[in-house]
């Protein structure tokens, strides 16, 4: 009986294992949407407005916009870690399409995420969109 407990202990060893392994991925997948996210951010910033506003009121709207926009997407990248994560464990896929499903969630933002979302749901019920 003592070969049982031991190969329950192994059992248990295992799986503590593939979760660790699947946390190291979900922030794997974490960073590579985070080098995403902070490359589009740099983009959007730069074109928003390159000039600072002179008025005060301006300049207190001008900086409210960029900050939303920045924890907009910023607050988008659990979600992008976790549903790339998700995807590549339920279809068996290596945890590099993971990566590289995050990269491409995080480079395309959280609004083009929700608008296919939206088209998606529209089809499936049958309303045109």
């Amino acid at each position: 009986m003592a070969w049982l407990g031991c190969w329950r202990a192994a059992r248990k060893a295992e799986a503590m294992y593939q979760h660790l392994d699947t946390a190291i991925a979900w922030v794997a997948c974490l960073f590579a949407a985070l080098c995403a996210v902070c490359a589009r951010l740099a983009r959007d910033l730069w074109n928003v407005s390159i000039t600072i506003p002179t008025d005060p009121m301006e300049l207190s709207l001008w900086q409210r916009r960029r900050r939303w926009m920045i924890w907009s997407e910023v607050a988008a990248l659990p979600c992008f870690a976790t549903i790339s994560l998700a995807a590549a464990l339920y279809w068996d896929v290596p945890i590099v399409a993971a990566i590289l499903m995050s990269i491409a969630l995080g480079g395309l933002g959280f609004g083009f995420l929700l608008n296919g979302l939206q088209a998606v749901i529209r089809k499936k019920m049958g309303i045109e969109p």
